[in-house]
């Protein structure tokens, strides 16, 4: 019987959230069932996705029932751009951090002393740690739940209209997509090509049951040969390079539990302004310098 769960909200590859809901009926149900003398602990790690909390549109659809976890962490350096490092660690129960870590070394820690309840260095096994609160604390005052609200959604818009360019142009598949990452294949002349012909065998053959994908690619999960996803993994290597060394782009390849080759990543994080028409930048960058492999 686990007595730990640990839930993602915002995998760093594929971007994916996790059923809080339905997890946390799972633990309780398991409770109830085993009577248990402890408590499962449940803890959302929103490090890449949590900044979803500022948004009144998303917060419901990614987060729902985050409210019954019982600790929770998010890095605002990271999608919304706070100064690196900014890390929070948020729990419902009091002085747990302090109950888990504390030592009480007397040459640091005095109750007696001053504002001692605001002491957290016992909290943490560390000790003594950067100020993370007081750079979050200024971001928030500065620019207010509306202004970040505005930046995680505006992220999530431009990452949509991103995602419908893929859709539409034969040069790229679209392997997955959620609200803050863009996973896709580049497909150049010679797979197109490639990909063209055996659509055009299958027409021939008239064979309504095959499961090869269609021209042009336009759904998510098309399953491709698997001598077609060996190349695709070459090509994305070296499409990164050409344009790493030309000093164009700086674009991350992974790969992807479940896809058989190496995929681009596209995610957006920080302050700067990202707009569709760098979207359709880096569509037409990477045709121009991938269309010959």
């Amino acid at each position: 019987i686990p007595f730990f769960v640990g839930v993602t909200a915002g995998s760093t590859v594929r971007g994916s959230f996790d059923d809080i809901p339905s997890i946390v009926q799972v633990c309780h149900k398991l409770q109830q069932k085993f009577k248990l003398c402890h408590k499962i602990w449940i803890h959302v790690d929103g490090a890449w996705g949590g900044a979803a909390l500022f948004s009144k549109k998303y917060r419901p659809l990614l987060l729902k029932g985050v409210h019954h976890a019982d600790s929770f962490t998010f890095n605002p350096h990271k999608l919304l751009g706070a100064p690196q490092q900014t890390t929070i660690f948020l729990t419902k129960h009091n002085h747990i951090l302090m109950d888990s870590n504390a030592t009480g070394a007397k040459y640091l820690f005095d109750k007696r002393k001053v504002g001692a309840e605001y002491d957290l260095g016992d909290a943490s096994y560390t000790c003594g740690r950067r100020t993370d609160a007081i750079k979050f604390w200024a971001m928030w005052k500065y620019y207010g739940l509306k202004g970040l609200e505005q930046r995680v959604e505006s992220k999530i818009t431009v990452l949509s209209q991103l995602a419908h360019k893929i859709r539409q142009h034969p040069s790229f598949l679209l392997v997955d997509e959620w609200p803050f990452n863009i996973n896709f294949f580049y497909l150049p002349q010679r797979i197109r090509h490639r990909l063209q012909e055996l659509n055009n065998n299958d027409n021939n053959k008239n064979n309504k049951n095959n499961n090869s994908p269609t021209f042009p690619l336009d759904e998510i999960n098309t399953k491709l040969p698997a001598d077609i996803y060996k190349e695709l993994t070459k090509i994305t290597v070296q499409l990164k390079i050409r344009l790493h060394k030309a000093g164009i782009m700086l674009i991350p390849y992974q790969p992807l539990d479940g896809v058989d080759a190496d995929c681009f990543r596209i995610v957006l994080a920080g302050k700067k302004e990202f707009t569709n028409q760098d979207n359709q930048r880096i569509l037409d960058l990477m045709q121009q310098y991938g269309d010959d492999l």
